[in-house]
């Protein structure tokens, strides 16, 4: 979850010094760090597409803001967004205890936060929380000193807050009074994934989970999707007023390709089909697919939603590589509006359930996928070998995590990544294996594995992106 180390008036150099690492999941949409213009106030900070509101924000008058959520089971139905609560105090004129005295006539209104504002002109900083639920809202000055603030109380003693204490304070020695490197700060202190001894959880909710998120830097994968660390935030004000934001987000997962897709397409075995080629499709040359308009990726979803019910169930993903935009579609489940969403930067696994759904076959794919992207590090990938190792890959689910839909056998028989199974209409299974990767200079190559007649043949295709070159 959210942690954020701070110190407040008690640096030789730095009236505040803070580190942030903020938790979300990863398909949320996010814009990064920016000035906004806010009902007149030009305000820094991270935008949460969602719903507006922002983790950590300042102004140019000096005035600072950041929140977390509390950890809670239950959550109010309803409730405000959380996210405009920094936004709320640095459009004000207000004193931090003023803002704090405000607040408290609807603070009940949010789901459970923790927030903390500040005015360094002022030397003023004031803590925040409506939890627990039912006592009367909790407000005080924040001492000079360090501080941690995780999803409980201020400086409350869980493991992850007393860990990025010990050590925020273990290297602030081995500074001493001279300038700290916050990048440093970042990557030692920020980036730590060891997580706590399962006694020591709080016990809020499902231990698992707890154990999960009990790191500081944190990545887990639900139900719901990839979900962790987001972003890391540094933020040093001086006693002179300058001012460094430094802000470490997720934006893309690979440092050279924008884009890296394996796929494994299975049909019918006697089902007629042409190899990988280039198509005139109503006067648009398009390799193996068929382009229906200019409309970027949520335009075309958007239109798509008026007819996606005359389809049968698709999950359908659209890019547009130059705009850095992608699209998520599906028209199940049966009944239920249709599903759009924005796909966040990261590892993604897409199958014959909702994008991320944690089916065996894709966490196993997910799995290898991310140890062999590991063992190559920043080097450039031989998609080939990655073709081989992770698409062919048969080994079959244990049959009490098949997720039910159908017969059990039949499901059984399709749970490995690569499929071969007979049926009555004939063999049917993986007819072939794409691996596309698009390089940051606009550099696509298409390789295409499939079967014909009994044989495998493979091809592979290069060009350029045309609004890149």
């Amino acid at each position: 979850m959210c942690i954020a180390a701070f110190i407040w008036q008690a640096h030789p150099l730095y009236p505040l010094l803070l580190l942030q690492n903020r938790y979300e999941y990863y398909n949320r949409p996010t814009k990064a760090l920016a000035w906004w213009d806010v009902d007149g106030c030009e305000i820094l900070r991270g935008r949460d597409e969602v719903a507006g509101g922002t983790w950590l924000a300042c102004s140019r008058q000096g005035r600072v803001a950041f929140l977390t959520n509390v950890l809670e089971l239950h959550h109010l139905s309803g409730a405000k967004t959380r996210g405009d609560l920094p936004l709320l105090f640095l459009k004000s004129t207000k004193s931090p205890m003023e803002f704090a005295d405000q607040l408290l006539t609807n603070a009940h209104q949010y789901n459970g936060f923790n927030l903390i504002v500040a005015d360094i002109a002022t030397k003023s900083m004031v803590y925040i929380s409506n939890r627990p639920k039912g006592e009367p809202i909790h407000i005080q000055q924040v001492s000079p000193g360090l501080h941690v603030l995780s999803n409980a109380k201020l400086d409350s003693p869980w493991p992850k807050a007393l860990r990025l204490r010990k050590s925020i304070r273990q290297m602030l020695n081995n500074y001493g009074k001279s300038e700290v490197n916050v990048k440093e700060m970042i990557e030692k202190l920020m980036k730590d994934k060891v997580k706590a001894d399962k006694s020591k959880l709080p016990g809020i909710c499902a231990l698992d989970m707890e154990f999960n998120l009990s790191s500081i830097f944190v990545e887990m994968d639900t139900p719901q999707g990839l979900c962790g660390t987001r972003s890391t935030a540094a933020l040093t004000i001086r006693a002179s007023g300058e001012v460094s934001f430094c802000d470490k987000y997720l934006e893309k997962a690979h440092p050279l390709y924008p884009l890296l897709l394996l796929q494994n397409r299975d049909e019918y075995h006697n089902r007629p089909t042409k190899a990988l080629a280039w198509w005139d499709v109503d006067g648009c040359e398009i390799l193996g697919g068929r382009d229906e308009s200019t409309k970027s990726p949520m335009e075309f979803a958007e239109q798509l939603a008026t007819d996606a019910h005359q389809y049968n169930g698709f999950n359908l993903i659209v890019v547009d590589i130059p705009s850095k935009s992608m699209v998520y579609i599906s028209n199940r489940p049966k009944g239920e509006p249709i599903n759009i969403q924005q796909v966040s930067p990261g590892l993604h696994v897409l199958s014959n359930a909702k994008l991320d759904s944690p089916w065996h076959k894709a966490q196993r794919l997910r799995k290898g996928f991310k140890q062999m992207l590991n063992r190559y590090g920043k080097n450039e990938l031989n998609v080939k070998e990655m073709v081989e190792k992770l698409m062919k890959d048969k080994v079959k689910a244990d049959k009490s995590k098949l997720p039910g839909i159908c017969a059990l056998d039949m499901e059984f028989n399709l749970s490995s990544i690569f499929v071969e199974m007979d049926t009555p209409l004939g063999l049917y299974g993986t007819r072939s294996t794409a691996a596309m990767t698009v390089g940051a200079g606009g550099e696509v190559s298409f390789y295409d594995k499939y079967l014909e007649k009994g044989v495998w043949f493979e091809r592979t295709v290069n060009y350029h992106i045309q609004k890149l070159k």
